[in-house]
Order: structure tokens, then C-alpha cells, then sequence
């Protein structure tokens, strides 16, 4: 199983091009699956804390 974990890191980034969409759209095509599973963290990069992060690395290990 692939799995993709996407997070913006500031708001300046979610307005030029890298919102949280953006980059699963390009996750999923280099995937070239739909099987993977997401996992997305919509908390600013400031914070350490991040949950779906955690969950990827605990599925993966």
C-alpha cells in the first residue's frame, strides 16, 4: 500500500499553488494508483504536532 501524506506549511504556499489539493492531485498521479491511502495534516508548518504524519510512520512500520 502507497501512502501519501500531505500538509501545507503556510498560508502563503496554500495561495501560490500548493494547497493541500494540489498536492495530492500530483501525489496521486506519480502514485499511479488509487489504492493509496491519504493522510493529510491542515496545521501550519510552525507546529511539530502532526497527527497524520504519526499515523502514516505507525501503518508503515
Amino acid at each position: 500500500m502507497i501512502g501519501i501524506h500531505a500538509r501545507v506549511s503556510t498560508e502563503e504556499q496554500a495561495k501560490s499553488g500548493f494547497s493541500l489539493d494540489d498536492q495530492l492531485r500530483e501525489c496521486r498521479k506519480k502514485a499511479a494508483t488509487s489504492e493509496a491511502a491519504e493522510y493529510l495534516d491542515d496545521v501550519s508548518g510552525e507546529f511539530l504536532d502532526r497527527p497524520a504524519l504519526s499515523r502514516l510512520r505507525q501503518g508503515c512500520g
